[in-house]
């Protein structure tokens, strides 16, 4: 399972083929000691959730214990918890780990040039015309000097202050798409599909009968949403504080049953 708060944690455990992680919540009582303990790449929230890499193994409660006639017998939980007090603690980066561009960072900014694209409907070659702005030099991990030459929007085209790209959008929206296959569909008749181009992600129900889709929920890059439901759209906007797995979980379960 992917989804954990801490920076590069998912990417790590991809990486070494890790097998399915335990998560967890913090605890109300112990939320803002949390908040304090982890690197602060973006607010500690309420619904993330940190895995069992972050925890001595003595915080994490795996067995229901019994005494009976003096011999304690173990069973094992379904679901593992967490300690009362239980912080996160291990494998924690620092803060400045995550100030230097990465690649990350470089897929982010391709990310607001295609989505300035589909705004202003231009044609891509009017997007690779680059503003003239000072060349900054960058270090990278293996102390080679790069130089910071980002695309942008060519300033003839001009974007009033409500087309302009909110990166907070995006990145809650990036972080969505890669964690997107964490989300609990309804049933096997729902599938997920997502651009390549990171543009948007459409989770759609099958109907073996019309053969086509019957129910949909799409989201795009500035999380604009429509569900579609037997012919009818309806169109919202998803809340920054509901851009998880978890929320998205629960409205397609919710239009499963409209």
């Amino acid at each position: 399972m992917r989804n954990c708060f801490v920076p590069g944690c998912d990417s790590y455990c991809k990486a070494k083929n890790c097998a399915q992680r335990k998560m967890f919540f913090a605890p109300k009582e112990m939320f803002e000691k949390w908040k304090e303990k982890l690197a602060n790449k973006r607010e500690f929230k309420k619904n993330d959730r940190v895995c069992e890499r972050h925890f001595e193994s003595n915080q994490i409660i795996e067995y229901w214990e019994n005494k009976i006639n003096g011999i304690v017998h173990k069973t094992k939980r379904e679901k593992p918890k967490l300690a009362p007090t239980a912080i996160p603690t291990l494998n924690i980066p620092n803060w400045n780990d995550f100030n230097s561009p990465t690649l990350q960072k470089r897929q982010f900014d391709k990310v607001k040039i295609l989505h300035a694209q589909i705004i202003k409907r231009v044609a891509p070659d009017d997007l690779k015309k680059d503003l003239k702005s000072p060349v900054k030099k960058l270090k990278t991990d293996n102390n080679e000097i790069v130089l910071n030459t980002p695309q942008q929007v060519s300033p003839t085209k001009s974007i009033t202050k409500s087309e302009q790209v909110d990166e907070d959008n995006l990145e809650l929206f990036e972080n969505l798409y890669d964690e997107v296959h964490d989300v609990t569909l309804p049933n096997t008749l729902y599938g997920i599909n997502r651009c390549p181009e990171r543009q948007f992600i459409v989770f759609n129900q099958f109907n073996f009968k019309s053969m086509g889709f019957k129910k949909y929920l799409f989201i795009d890059s500035s999380l604009n949403c429509k569900v579609y439901n037997n012919g009818s759209v309806e169109t919202t906007k998803l809340l920054k504080d509901n851009c998880n797995t978890e929320f998205i979980s629960e409205w397609l379960d919710k239009i499963d049953k409209m």
